[in-house]
């Protein structure tokens, strides 16, 4: 994944991934901080696979979205970084 193309301030940003059929993505070249707050949510229903976490990397810039199961087809996801 690319990074955010859409900040809302100068420093909280949003954006979509696209999951490929993984239980995991990794989206990079995300501005975080120490006290960043990220949320993630479904953008397609897919019966009993919801989002059970996206967990920052500060140092890296990233933000890992996990799902409770793999998807049969790509999912897409919203989420959100609040600082």
């Amino acid at each position: 994944m690319g990074p955010p193309s859409s900040p809302a301030s100068s420093q909280d940003c949003f954006d979509r991934a696209e999951i490929p059929g993984n239980i995991s993505e990794t989206v990079s070249g995300v501005p975080l901080t120490k006290g960043s707050l990220v949320v993630a949510t479904l953008q397609q229903h897919r019966g009993s696979i919801f989002v059970t976490a996206a967990v920052p990397n500060v140092s890296k810039h990233t933000v890992t979205i996990y799902l409770s199961k793999r998807p049969a087809a790509n999912t897409r996801v919203a989420w959100v970084v609040v600082s």
